[in-house]
């Protein structure tokens, strides 16, 4: 088990808090993809719960880029995709704000832009932010205040 993976009696407290949604994890979710059943059932939990799940607004972006690109195909418009992905599961859109954009910059990370954005908006609302991205993941074992579960 990684180091930043959330252990058992971690669990309890990151249940209550709300969740940040990496990119990946929000696309894999709506499509029944494949995640740690820990990462499904905290999602699951707070959809049900109606517990706060945010979706970085960058995250739009990065997601019309892939579509646009062709390694998405939703067969249907983007803005269609995201309004039924949002309602999929309740959540709602963490707007760029200048705390986090300001977070952002300050980061002590590679240079990935939206990674600094997620990882900046799960601080700036202090959720825990669901990633599979291994970079994010490593962070995170340096940085207490970034909590996360491995997806």
């Amino acid at each position: 088990m990684r180091p930043t993976t959330c252990c058992r009696r971690e669990m309890a407290g990151l249940l209550s808090s709300a969740l940040v949604l990496d990119t990946h994890v929000w696309v894999k979710f709506v499509a029944g993809a494949s995640l740690s059943k820990r990462a499904r059932g905290a999602i699951e939990r707070a959809t049900g719960a109606r517990r706060r799940i945010l979706i970085p607004a960058i995250s739009l972006w990065e997601i019309a880029r892939l579509e646009r690109d062709g390694r998405l195909k939703f067969g249907e418009r983007p803005e269609h995709w995201f309004d039924t992905a949002l309602a999929t599961v309740s959540g709602s859109i963490a707007a760029i704000t200048a705390e986090i954009a300001i977070l952002a910059a300050r980061l002590g990370f590679h240079g990935d832009p939206a990674d600094r954005l997620i990882i900046a908006t799960a601080l700036a609302s202090d959720a825990v932010l669901v990633t599979r991205d291994a970079a994010i993941l490593d962070l995170a074992s340096s940085r207490k205040e970034l909590r996360v579960l491995e997806a």
